[in-house]
């Protein structure tokens, strides 16, 4: 049990890391986001804009409630944004510039 919750500290410390970094924008990703970033709970900042992202907006990003800053400009998205994005209460900032959606 003690090896667990060492594992779930580490785990915890890595999620803090990608809280105060970020994941950046500007890296010629060319794909769909995957489901599993809600699984990013703390995520305070979601810079995706810049790449090549396709398809929907997960719909995922929506349960993430610590999310202050959004920006997806300047991809591929297709589709509506759902009306789900109004329960991000600390969204501070949001892009979707340049997108079909």
């Amino acid at each position: 049990m003690a090896f667990f919750r060492q594992i779930c500290a580490m785990a915890n410390t890595i999620w803090k890391i990608f809280i105060l970094l970020g994941i950046t924008s500007n890296n010629g990703l060319k794909r769909n986001i995957p489901d599993s970033i809600g699984n990013l709970s703390n995520l305070a900042i979601l810079g995706l804009g810049d790449n090549s992202w396709t398809g929907s907006i997960p719909t995922t990003i929506w349960e993430l409630k610590d999310l202050e800053s959004l920006d997806l400009s300047n991809n591929q998205f297709s589709g509506k944004i759902p009306s789900s994005i109004w329960s991000l209460e600390s969204l501070d900032h949001l892009s979707f510039a340049n997108n079909s959606l």
